[in-house]
C-alpha cells in the first residue's frame, strides 16, 4: 500500500490535481481570510438571505444544460464533444430564458413563500448568475477534457478574488445584503471570462458549424443523462439546499446564516482539494476504462485511499475544536456556528471522500442507480428537516440533517468502490 501510495503521489495525476488545486488553494485562501472580516460587516441574517439566492442558483444549475454537459468528456473525438458543448450551451440559454419568464409572473408569490421578500427586487441578478452558470458548466468539461488545468485553475481565482473584494468594498460602503449577491455574481463573470479566454487560446480549436443532425444523433445516444441521471443530480442539489429553504421557515434567518457560515467554512477547505481531484479523476478514468477493469481499479483504489487519509486531520480538529476555533476566529456571536461545524463534518468528510469518485456513475453509464440513490436520499434530508422543524430545535436538527446524510454517502462510497473494480461480487 505505501509503494502504491507513493507512486501515486509521483504520478502525473498528481501533478495535475496539484494545478488545479494551486489556484484553488488561493482561492480558498482568499475565502477564508476575508470571512472573518466579512462576518463584521454583515449581520448574520444578510448571510442568510445570500445562502437562499443561492442556493436557488445551485438548485437550477443542475438541469441548466439538460445534463448533456457531463458527456463532454465521454466521446473518442473532440468534433463530438464540440457538438455537446454547443448542445449544452443552447439548453442553458433556453433554460435560463424560462426561468426568467417563470419569475416574471410568479416573482413575488415565490419569494414570499420562502420568507425572503427581500430578493424579488434583485431576481433579475439572479438569472443572469444562472445564466453565466449554466454557461460555464459545459466549458468546464471541455477544458478538463483538453487537461487545461492551468486555465481552470484561473478561473477560480479570479471568481473568488473578485468575489470577496467585492463584498468587502460595498460591505465598507453599509451597503446591506445586496452586496454579498453582487459580490457572488461578479466572481461568477469573472471565472467565466477567464474559461473563456483560455478556450478561445486553445491552439488546435477550430470553429465548427453547427451539425444539428450531429447534435440530434449524440442528444439520442446520451439519453440517459437527462432522463436519469439530470433528475438524479437535481434531487441531490435539491436536499443538499433544503437547509437553506427550511432552517428560516422553521426557526429563523439567524439559524439560517450560521448554517450558510458553517457549511462555507467547511466547504470550502475541503472542495479545494476534492473538486481538483475529482476533474482530473474523471478525465483519468473516462481513459482507464478503455484500458480494463485492472488499470480502473487501481486508479480507483489509489484514489479513495489518497482522500481517505488527507481528510483525517481536518476532520479531528473540527470535531474536538469547532467552537473554539470559530469563536476566536469570528468572536463569540458566531459560537453556534462552530457547533454545527462539528455536527457536519462526518457527512463533510464522507462527501470529500465520494465527490470525486462519484464520476464512476458516469463513466460506467450507472444513472439508473444514481436516480435511486438519490430519490431516497432526498426523503431522508427531508424527513431529517420536517422532524427538527416540528419537534426539535435547530442545532438538533442540524445533527440528524448530518446523521442521516453520513449514512448514506457511506452507503454510496460503497458502490463506487465496487462500480470502480476494487472489489468485484
Amino acid at each position: 500500500m505505501q509503494k502504491q501510495f507513493r507512486a501515486l503521489w509521483q504520478s502525473r495525476f498528481i501533478q495535475q490535481v496539484s494545478t488545479l488545486a494551486s489556484g484553488t488553494v488561493i482561492a480558498h485562501a482568499v475565502t477564508l481570510i476575508l470571512l472573518p472580516v466579512l462576518g463584521r460587516l454583515y449581520e448574520v441574517g444578510d448571510f442568510g438571505i445570500q445562502g437562499l439566492f443561492i442556493a436557488v442558483i445551485n438548485s437550477l444549475a443542475i438541469g441548466l444544460n439538460g445534463g448533456y454537459e457531463m458527456t463532454i468528456m465521454l466521446p473518442t473525438t473532440d468534433r463530438e464533444a464540440k457538438h455537446l458543448l454547443q448542445l449544452s450551451t443552447g439548453i442553458a440559454v433556453g433554460f435560463t430564458g424560462i426561468v426568467w419568464g417563470g419569475l416574471v409572473l410568479s416573482g413575488s408569490w415565490i419569494w414570499h413563500r420562502l420568507d425572503m421578500p427581500e430578493l424579488y427586487s434583485w431576481q433579475l441578478l439572479l438569472v443572469g448568475g444562472l445564466l453565466i452558470e449554466g454557461l460555464s458548466q459545459p466549458l468546464r468539461v471541455m477544458l478538463n477534457r483538453l487537461q487545461k488545468y492551468k486555465v481552470l485553475s484561473g478561473s477560480r481565482v479570479a471568481q473568488a478574488f473578485v468575489s470577496n473584494v467585492t463584498m468587502l468594498v460595498i460591505g465598507y460602503l453599509d451597503g446591506g445584503f445586496y452586496g454579498l449577491l453582487v459580490g457572488f455574481i461578479a466572481g461568477q463573470a469573472a471565472g467565466f471570462a477567464v474559461l473563456v479566454a483560455g478556450y478561445l487560446l486553445w491552439k488546435e480549436r477550430t470553429t465548427i458549424s453547427i451539425d444539428w443532425q450531429m447534435c440530434r444523433e449524440l442528444a439520442y445516444t446520451y439519453r440517459d443523462f437527462p432522463t436519469k441521471g439530470l433528475w438524479a443530480g437535481w434531487l441531490n442539489a435539491i436536499s443538499r439546499q433544503l437547509p437553506f429553504y427550511l432552517l428560516p421557515a422553521f426557526f429563523s434567518q439567524e439559524a439560517a446564516g450560521f448554517y450558510t457560515v458553517a457549511n462555507r467554512a467547511l466547504m470550502s477547505p475541503f472542495s479545494l482539494l476534492s473538486r481538483s481531484v475529482g476533474e482530473v479523476f474523471y478525465e483519468k478514468a473516462a481513459r482507464a476504462k478503455e484500458e480494463g477493469k485492472q488499470v480502473l481499479g487501481t486508479l480507483t483504489r489509489q484514489t479513495a485511499t489518497y482522500l481517505s487519509l488527507a481528510g483525517l486531520v481536518p476532520l479531528l480538529v473540527v470535531l474536538v475544536a469547532g467552537p473554539f476555533l470559530v469563536t476566536l476566529i469570528f468572536g463569540e456571536t458566531w459560537r453556534t456556528t462552530g457547533e454545527y461545524a462539528q455536527y457536519l463534518m462526518p457527512w463533510v468528510y464522507l462527501m470529500f471522500v465520494a465527490s470525486p469518485l462519484s464520476y464512476l456513475i458516469d463513466v460506467q453509464r450507472r444513472l439508473g442507480f444514481l436516480l435511486r440513490y438519490n430519490i431516497a436520499l432526498f426523503g431522508l434530508r427531508l424527513a431529517a428537516l420536517l422532524i427538527g422543524g416540528y419537534f426539535l430545535v435547530d442545532s438538533q436538527t442540524v445533527m440528524l440533517y448530518s446523521a442521516l446524510g453520513s449514512f448514506m454517502v457511506a452507503f454510496h462510497i460503497r458502490f463506487l468502490l465496487k462500480i470502480g473494480h476494487v472489489w468485484e461480487r
